[in-house]
């Protein structure tokens, strides 16, 4: 069963949609997109959580991402998860509905950071990551492109997320080897 899950994250790094965000996207496209992994992530955590890995959600394809946030935080999606997944989906309604947003401030990226740094999970610190830019490494506390602080925050809470979802359903379906 967890090899199951193991094959779909490893195919989730190869999609091309992840390969064509990059440091110059625009906000809107960065946010959806990531929005939708982790969309993803929490699709199976709670597949494998409340029904032994197998879809969910079939037949019901018109749950959006909140409902299925909230149906996550109450068979124990960590607090700090939740408020930044909640987060990132906050900043996808305010492209959806204000029709003028082309970007997020620099404190509403900051806060996606700070939301990231504020999950116990292994993975990336916001500041610490680093974008290329110009042929250089620019780490996320040197950088003044919101595009490139924007991605690296993304980065760093997808880190955090897909390794507390392999790590929970790696715990919760893996059994002792026996003597």
């Amino acid at each position: 069963m967890f090899e199951d899950f193991n094959n779909k994250l490893l195919k989730l790094n190869e999609i091309d949609t992840l390969k064509e965000i990059k440091s110059t996207s625009p906000h809107v496209l960065q946010i959806i997109t990531y929005l939708l992994i982790f969309e993803y992530l929490i699709e199976n955590w709670l597949n494998y959580r409340l029904n032994k890995g197998y879809d969910l959600f079939r037949g019901i394809e018109k749950i959006g991402f909140n409902n299925k946030l909230y149906l996550a935080k109450n068979p124990g999606l960590p607090k700090p998860i939740f408020n930044a997944l909640n987060e990132i989906n906050d900043q996808r309604n305010k492209f959806a509905h204000q029709i003028f947003k082309q970007s997020l401030t620099r404190s509403e990226i900051k806060k996606i950071g700070k939301l990231a740094n504020d999950i116990d999970c292994t993975g990336g610190k916001f500041e610490e990551l680093g974008a290329y830019e110009n042929g250089k490494l620019i780490r996320a506390s040197e950088t003044n492109c919101e595009k490139a602080l924007l991605l690296l925050a993304l980065y760093a809470l997808f880190g955090k997320v897909r390794n507390f979802v392999f790590t929970d359903i790696h715990i919760n379906t893996s059994s002792e080897l026996g003597p």
